[in-house]
């Protein structure tokens, strides 16, 4: 068993960039930015993805050993000594952030697929509504496999420093989050839809009808 398959702590980001600055966010990303963070004590696996047209333009999440990490002093102290490329993406490259701290309470499924769907909820009752029907979609052979995410309440504390160069307070966030990997576009965008529909059949009372993202897998780094 890796190490990722015990991560009980989510990091899940989506934004879009300024389309004039896509070499320099590729560079910062792949170059600077994923190793640093799974430089961090933790930290497990980094996913990227890229939207397919639905959901911001791009996806990104970390495992990490639990919730704890993400407020640890040794990440904080990262996010407070950005350096002079995440000074430039944090003010002038990304737009459109919506960042959360997630605790992972479902797991459905071992392997991993090159295309995935995300569906952000504004709180975590449509996910445990929805945990039986995970499990029967799982069982697809499209389906790689199934996740659930709930926002994490984290402690109170000051903005840190790369928080202040996005504005403080300025981040979306969600209240939980089904992430499905899948094999194929045609699936995922077709898994699209059955979600929304699910959704819509849980009835109004379960909150708003998600936001739902579509997504072709960029790249991963692992923990040394």
């Amino acid at each position: 068993m890796n190490s990722s398959s015990k991560a009980e702590g989510i990091l899940a980001i989506w934004n879009d960039r300024r389309a004039e600055e896509a070499g320099f966010f590729e560079r910062w990303y792949q170059g600077e930015h994923l190793p640093e963070r799974l430089g961090v004590d933790g930290f497990f696996r980094g996913r990227r993805y890229e939207s397919l047209g639905e959901g911001p333009q791009f996806f990104t999440y970390y495992e990490v050993a639990s919730p704890a990490v993400l407020t640890s002093p040794e990440y904080l102290a990262r996010l407070d000594d950005p350096t002079p490329d995440t000074t430039r993406i944090m003010t002038s490259v990304f737009t459109n952030m919506n960042r959360t701290v997630c605790r992972r309470t479902r797991v459905i499924g071992r392997h991993r697929g090159g295309h995935a769907v995300t569906a952000r909820f504004v709180d975590e009752r449509p996910v445990a509504a929805l945990e039986g029907w995970l499990e029967a979609l799982a069982q697809r052979p499209a389906v790689a496999r199934a996740e659930c995410w709930v926002a994490d309440a984290a402690p109170s504390r000051a903005p840190t420093a790369e928080e202040k160069l996005r504005g403080a307070g300025t981040d979306r966030s969600i209240g939980a989050c089904v992430f499905v990997d899948v094999l194929r576009e045609a699936d995922a965008r077709a898994l699209a839809g059955e979600i929304a529909t699910q959704c819509r059949a849980l009835g109004e009372s379960l909150g708003p009808t998600p936001e739902i993202g579509v997504y072709r897998f960029m790249s991963e780094l692992e923990s040394d």
